[in-house]
């Protein structure tokens, strides 16, 4: 089964499964907001291969396993979106 990070369509870059891997130290980040922040770099790095930058995010959708996690990750959002 294949498995692409991203899919662009026209103008649009779709990207999906993005963990809180650090792929700099090859290592899952600790913590929540080091997770958050290890997600943007990554689609930062994804986005930027395809022809994207981070301000042409439209829509971003997390996925968090404890909702007091939010407050950890919320001032982390993506660069330019959010808090």
């Amino acid at each position: 089964m294949g498995y692409s990070r991203a899919v662009v369509k026209g103008g649009w870059c779709f990207v999906s499964g993005v963990t809180g891997y650090d792929y700099a130290t090859m290592t899952m980040a600790e913590g929540a907001a080091a997770q958050t922040r290890a997600c943007f770099d990554t689609i930062a790095q994804v986005l930027d291969q395809a022809g994207f930058a981070m301000a042409d995010i439209v829509r971003v959708q997390y996925t968090v396993t404890d909702r007091a996690l939010v407050d950890q990750i919320t001032p982390v959002e993506a660069p330019g979106h959010g808090a």
